[in-house]
């Protein structure tokens, strides 16, 4: 947030040098005197001091910003202020010309004046213009030391034009003797007031910004004292200065006058203050207390420590994990917490972590054990917060003992893995059995065909013969079918599957069903995700068929298909003007071998709905039916997308 503020405050002063840099070219270019001076009435500022506040604020303007072209460009910009301004410095010191003053516009004003060289600014102007330009060419080292440097030099330009304003303001006769301050005019000076202070706010937590633009109580107290501070000494000041050059009083009195004035305002002022810091105590104390209740109840063990790893601060949780009382954890060392094998790489680990100090867990990827005060390991989950304390970085260490979740994981692990053995089991047997179960059934229906052939003019051996087939061929369809639901899932491989294609694929594959029966099957723009193409394949074959089989013989059978977003998932619906189902079986139908109808109305084995729940499964998802009794019914899953982030629509 304070980046922002001080950004657009930037700006707006970079924008100020920028006009007033172009408004002064322009007067020179068109010679209208009344815009060679910042303000009318002031001394002439030279085109080469206007151009220079103008690559200034133009270094201002892209040095807040980020990016290659715009950092190339503020580098561009503040070389041509410096060589400007120093090619000008080596001028005045040796007296030389070097064709600089006059390149773009002739100077015809300094020709009758006192000035010796038309058209060159100032020694004062110059060496800032060369400090201010220095600080940023320091800054695109972009190293601790060298953006201080630069932060210095700006603070030197801030204090030259100060003085040089000041002797302006009061005409002080010392002052008038040293020239690098007069030679400055007063526009000018402001000017380069404003724009250091504006170019030191870049590195807005160095140097002697930083007193201004701390958080502490400190920086609260000089952000209020120093402006009213300055504004109250220039006006009592000139005041007194006005009232003595006047011969209303003597400059004894006025110095007395000014002292007891100053004490009087700085007294009223300092009480202010003294307001605000007992308000400003009064809720730091009230945060600390609120810290120290939050640190207490938090059911995390806590620990504070300095750079150096020394414990500074503990909360019960911590005395619970470790063992300690709060006297004996702090002040020590945050090594003796941990196991022996830990200890000898901590401190590289602590200080990688205070040249990046960001809140982040220790130990990613591994268990991490605290040892506790009777040499018991525990293992451990640690969370690292750095802390601002009284302007040193300190590290809060939330410390969780894992030792119940470690336990549950591995019972988890080991149920998993005993159930992962018996599902294998079950569906080995299932495979087994309905394989083995298969032989003996197609004997039986093999020898049934030959006794039906040999007793085909006996009508009572017949019809028991077409019993024992019809019962033989209906527990092979069951073996089969459960065959099938036992190989489900097995060896599927995950896919990219674009629903419409594998639609469009399966109509046409039951033409034949569909076109003998009619039936109308109206797809929607479907996705395309990540699942195991030929079990949706049958989920979607199961829904189809079973819609037909239940049509309502008076009415034309119609098929609805449709898929919406929810979250991650895919919902898909078949919908259908079927016969419906009856609200109390809508629970069971997806129970394997669970029948509605009687054989002899509808066939089936009752495994088809179950196949799709299984199918569903596989998929992370849930299966449902909406229905009414002669209306039809909507049969609703979802889908796990899988990691796949194409949509398909």
């Amino acid at each position: 947030m304070k980046d922002k503020h001080y950004n657009s405050q930037i700006r707006w002063v970079a924008y100020l040098m920028m006009v007033a840099g172009i408004l002064v070219m322009f007067g020179w270019i068109i010679d209208f005197k009344p815009l060679l001076s910042v303000v009318p009435g002031l001394p002439t500022m030279k085109f080469n001091t206007a151009l220079c506040f103008f690559l200034s604020g133009a270094t201002l303007v892209t040095v807040s910003d980020q990016g290659l072209y715009l950092d190339s460009l503020n580098r561009f910009f503040s070389t041509l202020v410096f060589l400007i301004g120093g090619l000008t410095l080596i001028e005045h010191a040796l007296d030389r010309q070097f064709g600089i003053d006059e390149i773009f516009v002739k100077d015809q004003i300094s020709i009758v004046t006192k000035y010796s060289e038309p058209g060159r600014m100032s020694t004062a102007t110059s060496f800032c213009f060369v400090l201010f330009s220095s600080a940023f060419i320091l800054f695109k080292f972009k190293r601790g030391k060298t953006n201080f440097f630069g932060q210095l030099l700006l603070h030197l330009v801030t204090i030259i034009s100060m003085v040089s304003f000041i002797s302006y303001l009061y005409g002080v006769p010392v002052l008038s003797k040293l020239s690098i301050f007069t030679s400055m005019a007063i526009h000018t000076s402001l000017m380069f007031v404003l724009l250091s202070i504006a170019a030191s706010l870049v590195h807005y937590r160095l140097g002697a910004t930083a007193r201004f633009t701390g958080n502490g109580i400190g920086n609260e107290l000089i952000r209020r004292m120093f402006p009213t501070t300055l504004t109250m000494v220039l006006i009592l000041g000139l005041l007194q200065l006005q009232a003595i050059e006047k011969g209303w009083i003597s400059a004894e009195f006025g110095i007395a006058l000014f002292v007891i004035s100053y004490l009087l305002a700085h007294l009223f002022l300092l009480f202010s203050i003294v307001d605000k810091v007992n308000v400003l105590d009064r809720e730091r104390k009230k945060v600390q207390e609120q810290f120290k209740t939050v640190v207490e109840s938090t059911p995390n063990a806590l620990l504070l420590m300095n750079q150096d790893g020394f414990i500074t601060m503990v909360n019960r949780e911590a005395e619970e994990l470790f063992g300690y009382n709060r006297d004996e954890l702090v002040g020590i060392e945050i090594e003796q917490l941990m196991p022996e094998e830990f200890r000898q790489d901590h401190p590289v680990l602590r200080n990688d972590f205070y040249k990046d100090p960001k809140a982040r867990p220790m130990g990613k990827g591994r268990v991490l054990f605290a040892l506790r005060k009777n040499k018991e390991r525990v293992p451990v989950e640690i969370g690292l917060s750095p802390i601002e304390n009284d302007g040193k970085t300190m590290v809060l260490a939330s410390i969780i003992d894992i030792s119940e979740r470690i336990m549950a994981e591995e019972i988890i692990k080991r149920h998993s893995k005993e159930l992962e053995a018996k599902n294998k089991e079950l569906e080995q047997f299932a495979y087994i059995a309905s394989h083995d179960l298969q032989e003996p059934l197609n004997t039986v229906i093999g020898f049934t065909s030959i006794l039906e052939e040999h007793f085909q003019d006996d009508e009572y051996a017949t019809k028991r013969l077409m019993h024992i087939s019809r019962s033989s061929n209906r527990m092979l369809a069951f073996i089969r079918a459960l065959l099938d639901y036992s190989r489900l899932g097995r060896n599927a491989k995950l896919e990219d599957v674009d629903c419409n294609q594998l639609l469009e694929s399966l109509v046409a594959d039951l033409n034949n069903l569909i076109s003998t029966t009619e039936t109308k099957v109206t797809i929607d723009k479907l996705p395309v995700l990540k699942a195991y193409s030929g079990e949706l394949r049958m989920l979607f074959q199961n829904l189809i068929t079973n819609a037909i089989k239940f049509r309502k013989p008076e009415d034309t059978a119609e098929i609805e298909i449709s898929a919406e977003r929810n979250g991650r998932m895919w919902q898909f619906s078949v919908q259908d003007n079927g016969i419906g189902i009856p609200e109390e079986h809508q629970e069971h139908i997806f129970e394997i071998f669970q029948r509605l109808h009687r054989r002899d109305e509808i066939e089936g084995t009752g495994i088809g709905l179950a196949h799709c729940k299984k199918i569903v499964d596989l998929h992370n998802g849930k299966v449902w039916v909406t229905s009414e009794v002669g209306v039809g019914s909507t049969f609703y899953f979802t889908i796990d997308d899988l990691g796949n982030t194409n949509l398909g629509i």
